[in-house]
């Protein structure tokens, strides 16, 4: 394997590297939203059972 080669093949794999680490970043932001919309809406759903349950 040439000099340019090696540049070439290190080049891709940072690239690789940096696009994974994006999309991984990226997923785990969105399954952080969905967690905390779902809390939210647990929370909701709790406090209507409450409601519901003095009645």
């Amino acid at each position: 394997m040439t000099y340019e080669e090696l540049q070439n093949l290190i080049t891709s794999n940072a690239k690789a590297i940096d696009a994974l680490t994006h999309a991984l970043n990226q997923e785990r932001e969105e399954r952080q939203k969905k967690e905390i919309a779902w809390e939210k809406d647990r929370k909701e759903i709790d406090e209507l059972l409450g409601r519901v349950a003095r009645r």
